[in-house]
């Protein structure tokens, strides 16, 4: 991606977020701060990826067992709508051929999953994509590229795009530090630091939204009824604000 390039709109978007785990393995100097730079999950929640996204995207996300909570939680804040597990990556030995052994505070690990999120629709093409993917463990971090063709496979020669990437691929767009040098929020930018606060109180305590019946003034799953907030006060809102944290300014208002 150039810099002419900045507001180009994808409609796949793949990306092998750098997970940061709250087990740091210090033991050895194995945990994945050791081997490259991390990032939280606030910090990838700001960064500006739904600003290079179409109305019709897929989002495909890299994600460890551990983090799958954590990376549907992502994909939301993108603006995706979690529907599956893609793929599934079985790594065995280079040598060998025998199933890797990785770490984990139960089991230990093997497999590592692309979940697949939606913005829209898209057409799948090929109904004979499998999920499975059997594939030797290279480099720390390193990702089949056989993902990336199924990825293809699946939906087509659309406008699509790498984030992360540790090399360039050839018909791809590709970001990430270990290409060029770029951190990704140098390139798309992030996000202004927002959170919600209560007009009435200002409390940041905003709990789940839910919908009020007119007729009897209780929750109700009935759309049409009208929205409120409830804050940490306790008083429903009819509208609540969307503070940017780093200049305590309004942002927007967020109405029933």
């Amino acid at each position: 991606m150039t810099t002419t390039e900045k507001h180009k709109r994808y409609q796949i978007v793949f990306l092998d977020p750098p997970w940061s785990y709250s087990d740091k393995c210090h033991a050895g100097q194995r945990g994945v701060d050791y081997k490259y730079s991390t990032m939280t999950l606030e910090e990838l929640k700001r960064l500006n990826i739904p600003n290079i996204c179409a109305d019709n995207c897929a989002m495909f996300m890299w994600a460890t067992a551990p983090q799958m909570p954590v990376a549907i939680e992502l994909m939301k804040n993108y603006g995706f709508v979690y529907k599956t597990i893609a793929f599934t990556w079985i790594k065995h030995y280079v040598k060998s051929g025998k199933l890797t052994w990785g770490m984990g505070s139960y089991t230990r690990s093997n497999p590592e999953f692309v979940l697949l999120g939606m913005k829209g629709k898209l057409k799948r093409l090929d109904a004979g994509v499998h999920s499975v993917i059997q594939a030797p463990r290279l480099g720390h971090s390193e990702k089949p590229h056989e993902v990336n063709n199924r990825i293809v496979r699946l939906y087509g020669d659309l406008p699509r795009i790498e984030l992360f990437a540790r090399h360039p691929l050839e018909d791809w767009d590709c970001l990430g530090t270990e290409i060029n040098g770029q951190r990704l929020e140098d390139v798309i930018g992030v996000r202004p630091n927002l959170e919600y606060r209560c007009p009435n109180c200002s409390s940041n305590e905003i709990q789940e939204q839910f919908w009020i019946d007119i007729n009897t003034d209780k929750p109700t799953d009935r759309e049409g009824s009208e929205k409120f907030f409830c804050c940490g006060c306790g008083e429903p809102q009819k509208e609540i604000y969307l503070i940017n944290k780093d200049t305590n300014q309004i942002h927007h208002k967020v109405k029933k």
